[in-house]
């Protein structure tokens, strides 16, 4: 009977030694310097600001011919901020890198038809060109179901052009766009592809955004040939 009693001791010691361990644990793996939600959301939010400020600065400095280099660190590193922050949050961005290849070629903003402004980026990105546009609006919440979702205001590729054959890729670079008329949302983005040159149109047709090469044919899901004439000069070595 006594060792009845020793071994029912031992075994209730060990279960509060265990959980008190398991505890200790958790708390040690709990970071003591996590932000709030609310902290977080508001410091995603800024970030957001101030990559579409970034987006505004660029497209004057580039407009009145000056350094657009300043306003391009300042768009790269809100939306970096962003997507730091936004991680703590349950918001869920689009999961595409959105940030352009090396130089920005473009940036600036447009309206729709609906009135809503998005800001936009061009640049090298993946497999060619791209757009990339960010909706300006207020966060929200829709209804899915039976729950309540938070919801970023819209964002993602609004235009791309894909290079084919791929190996192409890592000879094509783009340099500081144009847009000769303000009044025209018409872009003219220049391009090289090893030694030879050209220009890449970007112009919004209805409410779609659209790329138009100099050069070569565009397929199915906007894959870019430059090379497909026979006569055209592809690129050195």
């Amino acid at each position: 009977m006594r060792r009845e009693k020793i071994v029912r001791y031992r075994s209730v010691l060990l279960l509060l030694l265990g959980v008190t361990g398991l505890s200790c644990d958790r708390a040690s793996r709990t970071p003591t310097t996590a932000p709030s939600n609310e902290a977080a959301v508001t410091a995603a939010k800024a970030a957001e600001q101030a990559f579409h400020a970034g987006c505004d600065e660029w497209y004057a400095a580039r407009q009145a011919g000056t350094d657009t280099s300043a306003a391009a660190a300042k768009i790269g590193l809100s939306y970096s901020d962003f997507l730091k922050h936004i991680k703590n949050t349950p918001y869920e961005p689009n999961n595409e890198w959105l940030f352009p290849q090396g130089q920005i070629a473009f940036a600036g903003s447009y309206v729709k038809a609906d009135g809503s402004t998005w800001s936009y980026l061009v640049g090298k990105g993946q497999t060619g060109l791209r757009m990339s546009a960010w909706k300006r609006a207020e966060w929200s919440v829709r209804r899915v179901g039976n729950l309540d979702v938070p919801t970023l205001p819209g964002h993602g590729f609004a235009a791309s052009l894909n290079l084919e054959p791929r190996d192409l890729f890592d000879k094509f670079h783009v340099s500081l766009g144009n847009r000769p008329d303000d009044a025209e949302d018409r872009l003219l983005i220049p391009y090289t592809i090893g030694d030879v040159g050209g220009a890449i149109e970007l112009r919004r047709v209805g409410q779609e955004w659209q790329f138009h090469p100099d050069r070569g044919e565009v397929g199915p899901l906007q894959w870019w040939r430059p090379f497909a004439d026979r006569a055209a000069t592809r690129p050195a070595a």
